[in-house]
């Protein structure tokens, strides 16, 4: 079976993308690296088959992209993830300079929320026999 998540043959490029992260995603990053958001550990520009996404938490299978205005929705990628069942979060560069604390609110309450059992369906009101 071909190695899908981080291939060892792809550390340079990914290493130099590392090197170079937007203002955006430097933020960002300094916030989810060292297992600040409940002992969950990101990487960064982790390399998920075809597609290198900015941040991957592999305990939770959450990928993280932070995209410029101008870049477009890339529909293929997260149909590509989800078939391995990875949850793809976007958020724009202007969300991350405007709302960097409502960014981490959602990731933490997907981190955490996501091991919790479903909620249970709501009671059904029983009949009263009387006609």
């Amino acid at each position: 079976m071909t190695k899908v998540f981080n291939r060892t043959t792809e550390t340079v490029p990914r290493k130099r993308v590392r090197n170079n992260l937007s203002h955006a995603e430097k933020m960002l990053w300094r916030h989810l690296h060292q297992k600040q958001l409940g002992n969950n550990k990101f990487r960064c520009q982790y390399r998920v088959g075809k597609y290198v996404v900015d941040f991957y938490c592999s305990k939770a299978k959450l990928a993280i992209e932070i995209d410029d205005g101008a870049q477009l929705y890339d529909r293929a990628q997260e149909d590509y993830l989800r078939s391995l069942g990875v949850t793809l979060m976007r958020f724009t560069h202007t969300e991350v300079y405007r709302n960097r604390g409502e960014i981490m609110s959602k990731i933490y309450l997907y981190l955490t929320h996501r091991y919790l059992p479903p909620p249970l369906p709501a009671p059904q009101p029983r009949p009263s026999g009387k006609k």
